[in-house]
């Protein structure tokens, strides 16, 4: 009787509303407005959409929408302009209050550059990576990489999709701002994943905080990596910067070739600091000079059903794997004798994470457990 009393009660409280407030929009409604820019500019004529309300507005000559009297609770904004999804987000709208979500759009170059089959460390079935570098482009064949031609370049964000030219080169207009996920599809089958920050590139002022993306990162001996400074305005936007001078702690561990773009050399721990306005930043870098492997099968319990489509990935470290029909996930070349995050992932959102240690030339097994009671809710750990 009182596990009942419980459940009404919560019922009850999610009948009433969300909470946040009570007045202005009735109980359990709230707005949202802001103001859509690419590159500082008023983007005329996009249409945004809340997804679940299956409500549009367009935005105007100011680049301004608002929508009204909408029910609270976490709602995915979508904008779309020339008839694609340029951006998705996630809002939460509280119970009498009106939210001022803003977004900024800007064009994102890159070039994919993948490891020439001659090189060393393939010799060795190190398994050396591909690699998605943006904004600057060093020439890297004398590292032992090439651009990769026709490869599928896919924002998973919003599923849109480009070509590498004959140069590895690929552009997107229209995109959104801050973190995004990229796929590459390459023409002999394999794919690449990569976390990557898109800002606008310019020189700003009135700083708030410059930081370096990734922050953290374990390569072997041979690896290649781009440092992204990122740096956030009193107003909020992300900037990415032209001018920034790099360093190394450590320079026994590896160079900068160029850029924030880092050739791991020798095992080794070091930082790599970026300087720009006044104000640093810095990421730490480790180099392993062994590595080893993780095999592992994700599963729904209780009914112990294959979870497919399950990206597993290490944080920090170009190495992911997305289970099959069978559940099955299988990372190869993992560098050993250092803690590793290991990160799960469905639909884009992250359900699980564990650290980890391997020892060199060993296969670590490691599964994953996903309890779904309802839609709403998940539980997932390794183990």
């Amino acid at each position: 009787m009182k596990k009942l009393m419980t459940f009404l009660i919560i019922v009850s409280l999610i009948i009433q509303g969300c909470g946040g407030g009570s007045s202005g929009t009735g109980s359990g409604r709230g707005n949202i407005k802001g103001e859509v820019t690419v590159k500082g500019i008023p983007l005329v004529g996009a249409i945004m959409s809340i997804e679940e309300e299956g409500i549009t507005n367009t935005t105007d000559s100011n680049g301004n929408y608002a929508f009204y009297d909408i029910p609270c609770g976490e709602k995915t904004l979508n904008v779309i302009y020339k008839g694609e999804v340029i951006g998705s987000y996630t809002v939460e709208i509280i119970a009498g209050e009106t939210k001022e979500f803003n977004i900024n759009f800007s064009n994102l170059d890159g070039v994919v550059e993948i490891p020439s089959m001659n090189i060393a460390s393939l010799q060795k079935n190190r398994g050396k990576l591909g690699l998605i570098l943006l904004y600057w482009f060093p020439e890297l064949t004398p590292y032992g990489f090439s651009p990769a031609s026709q490869a599928q370049v896919t924002i998973l964000e919003t599923d849109r999709s480009t070509q590498t030219d004959p140069l590895g080169r690929f552009h997107f207009d229209y995109v959104q701002t801050g973190r995004l996920h990229l796929k590459v599809d390459l023409q002999d089958g394999s794919s690449l994943f990569q976390d990557v920050m898109v800002g606008e590139k310019n020189n700003i002022s009135d700083i708030v905080s410059v930081e370096l993306f990734p922050e953290d990162v374990t390569l072997l001996e041979g690896e290649i990596q781009q440092f992204i400074p990122v740096v956030e305005n009193k107003w909020g936007e992300t900037i990415i910067p032209a001018d920034i001078q790099w360093s190394l702690t450590n320079p026994d561990i590896g160079l900068i070739i160029e850029d924030g773009v880092f050739l791991a050399i020798n095992p080794g721990k070091g930082k790599i600091i970026a300087e720009y306005g006044g104000q640093q930043a810095r990421a730490v870098i480790e180099v392993s000079g062994s590595w080893g492997n993780i095999s592992g099968k994700a599963l729904f319990i209780p009914s112990n059903v294959p979870a497919k489509g399950v990206l597993i990935r290490i944080k920090g470290i170009r190495l992911f794997s997305i289970t099959n029909e069978k559940g099955e996930f299988f990372l190869e070349n993992v560098p050993a004798n250092t803690p590793l995050e290991i990160e799960a992932f469905l639909n884009l959102k992250k359900i699980a994470s564990t650290t980890v240690f391997i020892y060199p030339k060993t296969t670590l097994r490691l599964n994953l457990y996903i309890r779904q009671d309802f839609w709403w809710s998940m539980e997932a750990k390794f183990n």
